[in-house]
């Protein structure tokens, strides 16, 4: 039970970036079934799939399933998502590793790697990293209040 936060607290942040991943990419497969979209919104980020527009989507619509309806699909530029309680909870709780993935994206962007890939693959090191440090910090400020009890009933 020494080193328990230590390994417990990034099991925990990882759960949730799972939890929270799945239901962006149900809401992203629900959203865009027939065109691909530029876009994936992870919660409420949104995560452009070609940074520097090198491979353009084509401007021309696409037609509706039903061939006799009078409609047009396309791809909104920005969408409003509410993000919930899970997700605002990593995010307050892990707020300096989301500063370091923005300084991570914008180096990647600038390359012009897919966002999603650079995302979906540091974010859980970073959450992990920075769960593991605090759950550190927790165990040897317990280890510390231990010792000068133990100090004091001598």
């Amino acid at each position: 039970m020494r080193n328990f936060w230590k390994y417990c607290l990034p099991f925990v942040g990882l759960s949730i970036f799972v939890i929270i991943s799945m239901a962006s990419f149900r809401r992203d497969r629900e959203l865009h079934k027939v065109p691909p979209s530029r876009y994936f919104y992870w919660s409420s980020f949104r995560l452009d799939r070609d940074p520097l527009n090198r491979h353009p989507l084509s401007n021309v619509a696409l037609p509706c399933d039903p061939p006799s309806a009078n409609c047009v699909e396309w791809d909104p530029e920005t969408l409003w998502i509410e993000p919930g309680w899970p997700t605002q909870i990593l995010m307050y709780t892990a707020f300096p590793a989301f500063i370091a993935e923005g300084v991570v994206l914008a180096v990647f962007s600038r390359l012009g790697l897919n966002e999603i890939t650079i995302f979906i693959s540091s974010m859980p090191l970073l959450v992990a990293a920075w769960f593991f440090l605090v759950g550190y910090w927790i165990d040897r400020l317990r280890i510390r209040k231990l010792k000068t009890k133990s100090m004091r009933t001598l």
